[in-house]
């Protein structure tokens, strides 16, 4: 979704963690008089999408086993911050949202019907395989206080009212002309331009939108 006006892509979850915790670990060598004392720290953890979109490729039996992992390395980096922090806790985690509304999922559409159809099912599966497995570990976890985000009613939210908005319908949610709607919500803001490569987002390989904050998706690649 929506990022920072940045190009540069995001390290791993693990590699955030560690610059954390570093981080951390200076901050405490500031005496106390001079820093601020923090009562508790709120992380908001999105995790897992780009890992999906891999797993897609794989037979649904490895696919399924690579989400496992996915998700218990997950838990692994939040262990590290419940017990290296310096404060109490408090995490939002995201779930999965359904992937097939992404545009880099839509760019696909133009494959055979029938590979797109199969495809599209099989992520939806994986898709609550993820979300099933998350929550079943999340129950487990005790930790720290662990919150739970439905992105997928969010972002379905905002698409179905952007959707509505374009007919001139409105529902009972109370929408109208003065409310303020993401303008584009199927047109990401960045694209990798050809020959580029997500994992070198650079100036010269990618384009990115006059008006960030009018666009729900961040990035496509083809």
């Amino acid at each position: 979704m929506t990022g920072d006006s940045s190009l540069r892509a995001p390290t791993d979850l693990k590699a955030q963690v560690q610059e954390y915790l570093m981080y951390e670990k200076k901050r405490y060598n500031i005496p106390q008089s001079l820093r601020a004392t923090d009562k508790w720290t709120i992380f908001t953890v999105s995790f897992g999408l780009w890992d999906l979109l891999g797993f897609q490729e794989l037979e649904v039996e490895f696919a399924m086993h690579a989400i496992d992992n996915s998700i218990s390395e997950l838990f692994r980096q939040l262990d590290l911050l419940a017990l290296n922090g310096a404060t109490p806790m408090k995490i939002v985690l995201t779930q999965m949202m359904d992937i097939t509304f992404l545009p880099r999922f839509q760019a696909t559409r133009n494959d055979t019907r029938d590979a797109f159809a199969e495809t599209e099912h099989k992520s939806d599966f994986l898709v609550a395989y993820w979300n099933a497995v998350l929550l079943r570990t999340a129950i487990e976890w005790n930790n720290n206080d662990l919150f739970l985000l439905n992105q997928n009613a969010v972002v379905m939210d905002l698409v179905r009212k952007s959707q509505l908005s374009h007919e001139g319908l409105f529902d009972a949610s109370g929408i109208d002309e003065g409310t303020e709607l993401i303008e584009h919500v199927d047109q990401p803001c960045l694209k990798v331009l050809s020959g580029g490569s997500t994992a070198k987002l650079q100036a010269d390989v990618a384009e990115k939108c006059s008006e960030p904050s009018a666009h729900l998706f961040w990035l496509v690649s083809h």
